[in-house]
């Protein structure tokens, strides 16, 4: 699997397609973006992903989003990324247990209504 870059995020964040070494399919996509709702982290730097449901439980959104929270650190310096989940999502917090990052509370979805629970990493200890 490798990542590579795309636009828009703004503030040097962005989307990266996720795509298959081996067969250079594209699985989806993962990146950083100032997240705008829910409350809870509006302004903040997220990580986020989605992949083809033919994609889930293999790995590659672990992969991916290890690798997009390296890019985090490395590349951009940044000291803090936060995400939101489904409370109903637990592959999604599997993903994010091995990320490190820590269960910070929960919020609602302001356009769905969805519960979410809402997670932080503090970069400056991150070891990849």
């Amino acid at each position: 699997m490798e990542a590579w870059g795309g636009g828009g995020g703004g503030g040097g964040v962005g989307m990266f397609a996720v795509e298959l070494l081996g067969s250079g399919e594209l699985a989806g996509a993962v990146g950083l973006s100032v997240a705008d709702a829910p409350a809870e982290i509006a302004g903040q730097v997220a990580i986020s992903w989605r992949l083809g449901r033919v994609f889930w439980g293999q790995g590659y959104a672990s992969e991916a989003a290890h690798a997009t929270l390296e890019f985090a650190v490395q590349d951009r310096g940044l000291g803090r990324v936060v995400a939101v989940r489904r409370l109903a999502d637990a592959a999604s917090a599997n993903v994010l247990d091995k990320l490190g990052m820590q269960a910070e509370g929960t919020a609602q979805d302001p356009v769905h209504g969805h519960d979410l629970a809402v997670y932080g990493i503090d970069l400056t200890q991150y070891q990849d």
